[in-house]
């Protein structure tokens, strides 16, 4: 790096950032160097994003509460207030320490000390929209998928357009990872129809030198229960668990459990009561879960359209639900969510096998690492 700022590109005399849409998240920590205390920083993630890039996400605050972390947002006539989930944060300062590979959702894992093969089938990945054959005029449907490609590459040249990974068919069809101007990496994706391309951060890549590359597409956010056009839950219940049984896991009954932690904690209580037939237990650890409408819409308006939509899916309304299904709890009580865990709890019917706890804690990694190990051996003892 010749050590001079590198030109930013100014569109009416502004640039992108001026919208801060994204806003992204670094954690710190210090470190001893040669010429001091320094900050060291994570690599970043994308925290907050609106789907139209002309939406500006205002100057983000950053809070903290007990442990637990949250962010503010305004947009000229509406402020927001976000929990950010705990695995975030904790995956961020835990980036110089975790050397495991990822294994969740794994669809393909070629590995070896001597060179890959040339061609591997290339297994189906997750549509990002679809055409909604439900709707009046059968308008795009966005699916809020995505999915990552992370490569270990060491190049003996530079030279552009290099294919790295090619999984495009004669029309063009499908996705290419390839070297790029100076030193640099570029995505493309075809759906057949449209294509995209981006690039990497220049001077990123050197000859001879292992490098480490993911690349991250990411459909949206979503929640657990039906909202507008997506249904998060038959993702999980009408194609992932169909996929695994295909494949030999889950296939006899009694065998399948749900567990999740803040958003998932609550997915896993609602699944549970929505599916009892498929769910034989479920493990919900500090669930984020709101006793009325209003609460909700304080901490995150877009978690339910409308107050019909929260009852529709509250879990301690339908907490009958789970008359048969073990259900296992925990929430600190410094949690914001502790009153919704509470209820909860006073719901659970009589004939409900279970296991509660309400401990010290707060909305956090500490209180997740510390009462997994109790949700994971619950749902084991209650697998067939």
């Amino acid at each position: 790096d010749s050590g001079r700022a590198r030109p930013m590109v100014l569109v009416d005399g502004r640039s992108a950032y001026d919208d801060r849409n994204p806003a992204w998240l670094m954690a710190g920590r210090e470190v001893s160097t040669p010429q001091g205390r320094m900050i060291e920083w994570s690599q970043p993630e994308i925290l907050l994003y609106d789907d139209d890039p002309y939406i500006r996400m205002s100057y983000p605050d950053l809070v903290e509460e007990n442990g637990a972390f949250f962010v503010t947002e305004t947009q000229k006539t509406i402020g927001r207030t976000h929990a950010i989930p705990a695995t975030l944060t904790s995956g961020l300062f835990n980036q110089w320490n975790n050397r495991s590979v990822a294994t969740n959702g794994l669809l393909l894992n070629l590995t070896g000390k001597k060179a890959l093969p040339v061609q591997a089938a290339m297994p189906k990945l997750p549509a990002f929209n679809q055409r909604d054959t439900k709707s009046d005029d059968q308008h795009g449907k966005d699916l809020r998928a995505g999915f990552s490609v992370d490569l270990w590459l060491k190049l003996d040249a530079l030279t552009p357009s290099q294919p790295l990974l090619d999984s495009r068919d004669s029309e063009g069809k499908g996705l290419l990872v390839a070297t790029a101007e100076n030193g640099s990496l570029r995505l493309t994706l075809n759906d057949g129809r449209t294509e995209a391309t981006w690039s990497s951060d220049q001077n990123l890549i050197t000859i001879g030198k292992p490098h480490h590359a993911v690349v991250t597409v990411d459909g949206g956010p979503h929640y657990w229960h039906v909202f507008g056009d997506d249904d998060p839950m038959a993702m999980i219940t009408d194609e992932l668990i169909p996929r695994c049984q295909a494949l030999g896991p889950g296939r006899s009954p009694g065998t399948i459990g749900v567990m999740g932690l803040s958003m998932g904690g609550y997915g896993a209580v609602l699944f549970a009561e929505r599916r009892p037939d498929l769910f034989r237990a479920t493990a919900a650890l500090s669930p984020a879960i709101w006793t009325d409408f209003a609460s909700s819409q304080g901490a995150n308006e877009g978690a339910f359209v409308n107050a019909a939509n929260f009852a529709a899916y509250d879990v301690v309304t339908h907490a009958d639900a789970l008359s048969h299904t073990p259900t296992f709890l925990a929430s600190g009580f410094h949690d914001p969510f502790y009153p919704g865990a509470q209820a909860l709890a006073a719901r659970l019917p009589g004939s409900t096998p279970k296991e509660v706890i309400f401990a010290n804690g707060c909305h956090g990694g500490d209180f997740y690492n510390a009462h997994a190990p109790a949700a994971l051996a619950f749902l084991t003892n209650h697998l067939t």
